[in-house]
């Protein structure tokens, strides 16, 4: 049960810490609503602000990989064993 998690970036919120708000949002619902085990993150290469989003929500870099839209950095997740380390 893997789903990837995005986020469009609006510009004039940048900095503001919602990124990282709804990011964690989503990976609470991902994991307690429904019960998914496992959420990535498709980030591009020099989007250095999507992967500190991701890291400061528990993600890890996983791999260098390449699709239709050019390269990206695979961030994953992992289910926490225990409901409170979200």
């Amino acid at each position: 049960n893997t789903w990837e998690c995005c986020r469009v970036p609006m510009g004039e919120y940048w900095g503001q810490g919602l990124g990282t708000e709804a990011a964690r949002a989503v990976l609470k619902y991902g994991f307690e609503q429904l019960k998914l085990t496992r959420l990535v993150c498709l980030i591009d290469e020099e989007n250095t602000a999507s992967k500190q989003v991701a890291e400061k929500i528990g993600m890890r870099f996983e791999k260098h990989s390449q699709d239709e839209f050019g390269p990206f950095q695979l961030y994953s997740i992992q289910k926490p064993a225990a409901p409170s380390q979200l």
